[in-house]
């Protein structure tokens, strides 16, 4: 049986936001390096617009950009999606969701969450979250050029103010990441 994107993405935010029935929610960080790991090669900044690049092998998905229509990646294939805009992906045992983050610092990223269904396998039903958001990266020398790492924090307000102030938060600062590799 196949759904709709519509439904897809209204079974995440269900399975996000507020559970789903009897199933045993796990929540956990969800980390830069397990996206690239699962099915991006690279995420990056480009102005004011996020770019992920499919990885070149392994499993593909079915997605939609600022609710398009649903398309079935390729492989090595970029999608390009505005900040403060929604990307919603479906694999085949769950589900990543990127919307925009609360208003005060919605310029900053977007709200990730994963939820994976595991039930089949004898699991249960896992929740990562995380708020993914491009910081300047610090130069050095007053000849510097401005750029953007990524790094994924407590989905927090509070989280975000920090890092963009060059605080110290949990987080990862990672723009590409080899497969395979985990951090």
């Amino acid at each position: 049986m196949r759904w709709s994107m519509r439904t897809q993405n209204l079974l995440t935010l269900a399975f996000c936001l507020v559970g789903a029935g009897q199933a045993t929610f796990a929540a956990d960080k969800l980390s830069l390096a397990e996206l690239t790991n699962f099915c991006f090669q690279s995420i990056s900044v480009h102005g004011t617009q996020m770019v992920f690049q499919c990885s070149g092998s392994g499993q593909r998905f079915y997605y939609s950009v600022d609710q398009g229509p649903e398309k079935l990646s390729h492989y090595q294939e970029k999608i390009t999606v505005p900040i403060g805009g929604t990307f919603h992906l479906v694999h085949r045992h769950g589900t990543i969701s990127f919307s925009p983050l609360p208003e005060s610092v919605r310029s900053c990223g977007f709200a990730v969450c994963a939820s994976d269904d595991l039930r089949s396998v004898g699991g249960e039903i896992v929740r990562r979250e995380a708020y993914l958001i491009a910081v300047p990266k610090r130069g050095v020398g007053k000849n510097s050029i401005p750029e953007s790492g990524l790094r994924c924090v407590e989905p927090t307000v509070t989280a975000v103010q920090a890092a963009l102030a060059g605080g110290s938060t949990p987080g990862i600062t990672i723009t590409n990441v080899p497969p395979g590799r985990n951090n």
